[in-house]
C-alpha cells in the first residue's frame, strides 16, 4: 500500500508511512489523493486512509485521526456519498467531543456540524 512512486521531495513521508507513522500515513494518502508529487489516485488514498481509521486506538495524536476521518469524507464527498459524510462527520464530532476543547479541531468540527444541520434542513424541507 506504501509502496508507490512518489517525487523526491516526499520520498521521507513515504518512508516514515512505511515504517508506520501514521501522521506519514495521512500525509502520504493526502498526497496520492490530490496527485501532488505523486499518481493521483483517490482508491488508494482510500485504502490508507481506511487503514489509519481502523487503528484510531493506536494513534498517539487524536488530530491524525481527525485529518484522515477528514479526508476520507472528502473523497466521499466528491462521489457524492452523503450518508458516508454523514456517519464520518459524527465520528469526528463524536470522537472530539470526548477531548478537552482546548484540543478540538474548531474548523473541522463547525463544518461538519454545519453541514449535517443543512443536511438535515434539506431533507427536512424535502418533506413538505
Amino acid at each position: 500500500m506504501f509502496n508507490v512512486i512518489v517525487d523526491s521531495e516526499i520520498l521521507g513521508v513515504r518512508e516514515r508511512a512505511k515504517m508506520g507513522n501514521f501522521d506519514s500515513m495521512v500525509a502520504l494518502g493526502t498526497y496520492i489523493q490530490k496527485g501532488i508529487s505523486t499518481r493521483k489516485n483517490p482508491c488508494l488514498a482510500l485504502s490508507i486512509f481506511d487503514y489509519v481509521i481502523a487503528r484510531k486506538n493506536e494513534i498517539s495524536l487524536s488530530s491524525t485521526y481527525w485529518n484522515a476521518l477528514n479526508q476520507k469524507m472528502r473523497i466521499h464527498w466528491e462521489r457524492g456519498e452523503d450518508e458516508i459524510i454523514e456517519k464520518l462527520a459524527l465520528e469526528m464530532v463524536r470522537h472530539m467531543a470526548q477531548f478537552d476543547p482546548k484540543e478540538w479541531d474548531y474548523q473541522k468540527m463547525i463544518g461538519y456540524i454545519q453541514w449535517l444541520e443543512n443536511k438535515q434542513h434539506n431533507e427536512t424541507n424535502a418533506l413538505v
